[in-house]
């Protein structure tokens, strides 16, 4: 909702980092993305972080299935004038993802271990385990 301008265009890089200081500044917050240019900024004034290390065959299968739930329209979580799409640049991302940029990300999240929650979630099941665990101890 953030990072895209209408038309699936970015927002330039200075101007991206200005925003998300913005967004961190807040007392409490919550922030999905794999936008890695700000991720040491973000993980720095988190106390908590969650990654999703879900597989090729699941990321593919969820792209297409909220591709289908909403073809033609922009989901209300993204930029206004941002219709759903699937292109090839998208499939080739999920495709490198787990060779280029995950391991990237799990390093920089073992390393926070000692200083931040961190969960490295692997299946819907351990996000169903995790989500029962945080309504017992939050209600």
């Amino acid at each position: 909702m953030h990072y895209w301008r209408p038309n699936w265009l970015e927002t330039p890089k200075d101007e991206w980092q200005d925003k998300v200081k913005k967004l961190i500044a807040s007392q409490a917050w919550v922030m999905d993305g794999n936008y890695t240019s700000t991720l040491k900024m973000r993980a720095e004034a988190a106390d908590t972080l969650i990654f999703l290390d879900m597989s090729r065959r699941l990321s593919y299968f969820r792209v297409v299935l909220r591709y289908l739930r909403n073809r033609g329209k922009t989901r209300p979580d993204v930029t206004a004038e941002c219709p759903e799409k699937i292109d090839i640049d998208f499939v080739r991302w999920i495709w490198n993802y787990p060779r280029t940029r995950k391991p990237v990300i799990l390093r920089f999240l073992e390393k926070l271990r000692v200083s931040k929650n961190v969960y490295i979630l692997h299946n819907q099941r351990e996000i169903e385990d995790f989500l029962i665990a945080l309504k017992i101890k939050y209600g």
